[in-house]
């Protein structure tokens, strides 16, 4: 486990980002790390979106599911989420 502190921006961008996907639709750290890199003016790694992820899995905002089939977390947007998002 690494010792990545997330900022502000960065636990904030990965939020607006899975707000943006359909209802369902999950994205592993890696995907998420590579999308904020070509899309915004933050640099970041997959241990930094690792922390930001766990950072709002701890207010509730975001939650996972572990795919076996491909060894990998996949993360979604909860309800609690959207409503910090302004979207419910």
């Amino acid at each position: 486990m690494s010792n990545a502190k997330a900022s502000g921006e960065l636990i904030k961008e990965v939020r607006r980002i899975l707000s943006a996907f359909p209802t369902g639709k999950r994205a592993t750290a890696q995907w998420l790390a590579g999308k904020i890199n070509n899309d915004t003016p933050l640099v970041t790694d997959e241990d930094l979106v690792n922390a930001a992820l766990l950072w709002n899995q701890g207010k509730g905002y975001v939650s996972y599911t572990h795919n076996e089939e491909m060894d990998q977390d996949e993360w979604i947007l909860t309800e609690r989420g959207r409503k910090q998002e302004g979207l419910a």
